[in-house]
C-alpha cells in the first residue's frame, strides 16, 4: 500500500496519519512527499531516538507543521520488562493531537458541501 493510500485510509477511519520512528525508517527524504499526500504527524520521541534525532524530527515537525507523537513502539516483553510508558510526550503535544482529533472528527460529521 502506498503511503497516499495509507494515509486516505486513515483518514477515511477518522484517524490521523503519523509516520513511525522515522529515525530507524532513515527516510528523511520521502518526508516531504507524505507531507503533501496529508500527513498529519511525526513520532520524535522513541526509545531508540537519542536527543539529537528527536531535536532533528522536532524542527522537521514545526517545518512541515505536523504534529508530534512519542511512543515506546512496545510490541511486548523486552529483555524481561515492557517498555510501555517509557517515552513521555510533553503535554502541550497530547493537547495539540486531541486538537487535531477533535477538528478531523467534525469535518467527519460535517455535511458533504454541494
Amino acid at each position: 500500500m502506498s503511503a497516499l493510500d495509507a494515509i486516505e485510509l486513515i483518514h477515511q477511519a477518522g484517524g490521523l496519519a503519523v509516520m513511525a520512528h522515522p529515525g530507524l525508517n532513515r527516510s528523511d527524504q520521502t518526508i516531504p512527499a507524505i507531507v503533501d499526500a496529508g500527513l498529519d504527524g511525526i513520532e520524535c520521541f522513541h526509545t531508540k531516538h537519542p536527543p539529537a534525532t528527536a531535536e532533528h524530527y522536532l524542527a522537521i515537525a514545526r517545518k512541515h507543521n505536523l504534529l508530534v507523537t512519542g511512543g515506546s513502539d512496545c510490541h511486548g516483553l523486552s529483555k524481561g520488562k515492557p517498555l510501555i510508558g517509557t517515552v513521555r510526550l510533553d503535554y502541550p503535544h497530547v493537547e495539540k493531537l486531541y486538537a487535531a482529533k477533535r477538528a478531523a472528527d467534525e469535518k467527519r460529521a460535517a455535511p458533504a458541501a454541494e
